[in-house]
């Protein structure tokens, strides 16, 4: 039912909806239906901000953006999620802190490129600070990085509710909207330094288009929010352990 309706919005396209229904059910054989929680806010949210700001959002480095997301776009953002899920089923460690903490990542990077791009304030690249078009890899706005906070704070607050919650739920919130939002900035920092870049037919620079200008040519928006997520991920679980 849930691939058939995200279809049906185009939301996902079939194969994102496959993708995504195999990441669900993973979850809930594993850790339980309750987790489903961070993964529907991330997806709804996203889905729900794309749409409001889809006309506003004229150009972006990433040709996805506004359209269905693909199985990439649901693997990219829901791998570290998932192993985190396998490894709390082989060794029955609690990992509901670090899952709360990569969906916060994905949901602050999300939504500070849906609204960043659509509002095109002043951007600036993270590495150097110069000036750059709106919705460009490695670009930050004070919009987008204010909305990146808010996602991560929407997440975190998730740990209000959710089994296993701790006598210091202040404490867990504030650190897991920092990760959720340092995440952010990790993927603006890869988006920067590694996404392939193209020129394109109006000049513009994007992550397809006639010549390749810069970057690692696999490098793709997809693969920057895999790794962006997996790093800030893992860097949690090694100083949270």
């Amino acid at each position: 039912m849930f691939a058939v309706v995200t279809i049906r919005l185009k939301a996902l396209t079939w194969d994102g909806a496959v993708a995504a229904s195999v990441l669900g059910l993973t979850v809930v054989f594993l850790s339980g239906p309750e987790w489903l929680a961070p993964l529907f806010a991330f997806f709804g949210s996203s889905v729900l901000l794309g749409k409001a700001f889809r006309r506003r959002s004229e150009r972006a480095s990433d040709t996805k953006q506004g359209k269905p997301r693909d199985a990439a776009q649901v693997l990219c953002n829901g791998l570290p999620y998932a192993a985190l899920v396998i490894w709390s089923a082989f060794t029955h460690r609690d990992v509901g802190m670090y899952l709360l903490i990569t969906m916060a990542v994905a949901t602050s990077d999300t939504w500070s490129s849906e609204v960043g791009t659509a509002l095109r304030g002043r951007t600036l690249n993270i590495i150097g600070f110069k000036p750059v078009a709106p919705g460009r890899s490695g670009g930050v706005s004070v919009a987008g990085s204010a909305t990146g906070i808010a996602g991560a704070l929407c997440i975190a607050m998730l740990v209000l509710v959710l089994p296993g919650a701790t006598a210091t739920p202040l404490k867990d919130i504030a650190m897991i909207a920092v990760f959720g939002f340092s995440g952010m900035l990790v993927d603006s920092v890869l988006g920067s330094l590694f996404q392939a870049r193209y020129s394109m037919a109006d000049s513009a620079i994007g992550d397809r288009g006639e010549q390749f200008v810069g970057g690692l040519r696999w490098m793709t928006n997809d693969l920057v929010n895999l790794l962006s997520n997996g790093i800030t991920t893992a860097g949690a679980v090694w100083l949270l352990v």
